[in-house]
């Protein structure tokens, strides 16, 4: 058995155990906290997979294998010197087979793809073409980089980043030094650039302080003219209110921003002096995003504005149901199996949208619709629910339960 522990679990206190032995079908499984609890990994027949890739093989190629959408990747392996991959212990059943080439701009360009079965105690034989005719060369970059003194920059750096599908170059991200050395004598603000090898087409120019993205396209033979502005900054105040009774959202509502088409990840932040109602946010002059947040209480609240000098505007939120339930045996926490489906249903029979999450040893579900739910319970091995969980839910309303398990067998 192996352990496998990511960020999110060393958070949350939940461990990833993978079960292996020769001739079946790996599986993982998450606990959390562990200690004391006893659970069973059941592992299936296996099969194989031999895959030969031909045609132009780069450094930065991979194998993806995955279940078929909406499932989950299984494996990536790097290709080896004699072209032929082959892998055991595989799941019987359906698998997506894709050969990529990643990028540091993110995400990786499928070269070739194709669907397979994997049958038990046999190997599955699959063809794949690298082709890397499509992939362009880089060009140059030149310009320049208009920062208004007014946002009190004294030096720093802009990320270039490709936006939309990669083209499989390595060349689809760079920096731009906005340093004194740069400065254009006489124009402060002013700064040149020259980026020598970089892939045709979209790009978004970002400063680390500020979330907001300066678009700007690389033609096909490169540009020694290209202008990137960033707009100056102007003051915005943002009111959240609840969306159907027009009152003013205090305590622990935050406000933050983007600028719209933003994709490199983050939020600026805003201000909210005590006793104020708006929260201040000094922000370009552009198109900007406002969104609020309150853990899970509130549904996607989002509101577009064209940013200006003075401007003052509501955010209107609308609030869900929340409910986080977690299991448990005479007071140790039991886990969630990953397989579990997840469903809530309304005690009255109604068809009602939800959505939910997985949060530290618990698991969450939200809904626009208050009324009288029935949660269906996992079973787990050696334990059973001392009763099923019926809840009544109200929106603006955030629960957190906790389920009795009782042992249908001592514990070792």
């Amino acid at each position: 058995i192996q352990v496998y522990p990511t960020l999110r679990q060393v958070r949350s206190g939940e461990v990833l155990y993978i079960a292996r032995s020769p001739g079946l079908a790996s599986k993982g499984i998450s606990i959390a906290h562990p200690n004391g609890n006893e659970r069973t990994i059941m592992l299936g027949r296996a099969g194989g997979l031999e895959v030969t890739v031909h045609g132009d093989v780069l450094p930065r190629m991979k194998i993806v294998l995955s279940h078929p959408p909406p499932g989950y990747r299984l494996t990536d392996r790097r290709i080896p010197k004699d072209r032929v991959l082959s892998m055991d212990d595989l799941p019987v059943g359906p698998l997506l087979c894709k050969l990529v080439i990643a990028n540091p701009s993110g995400g990786a360009l499928v070269l070739d793809e194709t669907s397979i079965t994997i049958e038990a105690g046999s190997r599955t034989q699959v063809d794949l073409v690298a082709d890397a005719s499509n992939i362009p060369a880089p060009v140059s970059a030149q310009g320049r980089f208009h920062l208004p003194p007014e946002w009190g920059f004294s030096h720093g750096f802009a990320s270039v980043r490709r936006v939309g599908p990669s083209t499989g170059s390595p060349h689809e991200r760079a920096v731009i030094d906005l340093s004194k050395e740069n400065e254009v004598e006489g124009l402060p603000g002013t700064f040149n650039f020259d980026i020598p090898r970089l892939a045709p087409g979209p790009y978004q120019a970002t400063l680390r302080e500020c979330p907001y993205p300066i678009a700007f396209t690389v033609p096909a033979a490169g540009s020694q003219d290209l202008e990137l502005r960033m707009p100056p900054p102007v003051t915005v105040h943002v009111t959240p209110r609840d969306a159907i009774t027009g009152e003013v959202l205090l305590g622990d509502c935050l406000v933050a921003w983007v600028g719209v088409g933003f994709q490199s990840g983050g939020l600026g932040a805003t201000t909210r002096a005590a006793g104020q109602h708006a929260f201040r946010a000094r922000v370009p002059a552009g198109q900007i995003v406002f969104s609020a947040h309150n853990g899970l209480l509130y549904r996607d609240a989002e509101s577009t504005v064209q940013a200006s000098a003075g401007l003052a505007t509501d955010l209107l939120v609308h609030f869900r149901a929340s409910l986080q339930v977690g299991l448990a045996c005479e007071g140790e926490e039991l886990a969630w199996p990953s397989d579990f489906p997840h469903k809530i249903e309304r005690v009255d029979g109604r068809d009602v949208k939800f959505t939910w999450g997985i949060g530290p040893g618990c698991r969450a579900f939200l809904t626009d619709e208050g009324g009288h739910y029935r949660l269906p319970l996992p079973k787990l091995p050696g334990f059973k629910p001392v009763e099923d969980l019926d809840v009544d839910m109200q929106v603006g309303e955030e629960q957190i339960l906790t389920v009795e398990y009782e042992r249908t067998k001592p514990p070792r």
